[in-house]
């Protein structure tokens, strides 16, 4: 995939999360557009657009509507790099993978964030993090789900090729 095709995917995502997204809450918990492409691009592309997005508008995300600037950037990268080097090992063709990537990334992105901004004065408690889990997780999921079938279809050619 071309970087042009990413970026402008990864900026209707920021313009829809930070616009329409928050609308749609539930229990407090709106659904993380830009981590959903960071974890579907980290794991199907080869390249590093999961990394370089996901740095690069964690970056504006944090400019934007963070007092600390660079904790969305740093928890991008590291599960976009958590992701990367876990594809090694699943196979990119089977649901039950992006199953287990999603709800992976998905904690990892929440409990690293969650320490960062506690270690730079958080006022939120970790059982208040964790309450909120299951429905960021179940609504993660639901979008890489989406996502990762919407990007399958338009650009692997052949999906049922092993080695891709």
């Amino acid at each position: 995939m071309k970087y042009r095709y990413g970026f402008i995917a990864f900026f209707t995502a920021f313009i829809l999360q930070s616009t329409v997204l928050h609308n749609i809450a539930i229990f407090g918990t709106a659904p993380n557009l830009i981590l959903a492409l960071v974890i579907v691009f980290s794991f199907l592309f080869e390249e590093l657009h999961g990394i370089t997005f996901g740095i690069l508008f964690g970056l504006i995300q944090d400019v934007f509507f963070s007092d600390l600037i660079g904790i969305s950037s740093a928890c991008y990268f590291l599960v976009a790099l958590a992701i990367t080097e876990a594809k090694r090992f699943l196979y990119r063709d089977n649901i039950l993978s992006v199953i287990f990537i999603s709800i992976g990334g998905t904690l990892m992105f929440n409990v690293i964030y969650w320490t960062i901004s506690k270690v730079f004065g958080g006022i939120h408690l970790f059982t208040f993090m964790l309450a909120k889990q299951p429905v960021s997780i179940l609504y993660n999921m639901t979008l890489i789900l989406i996502l990762y079938w919407i990007i399958v279809r338009k650009v692997i050619k052949y999906r049922g090729f092993k080695y891709m």
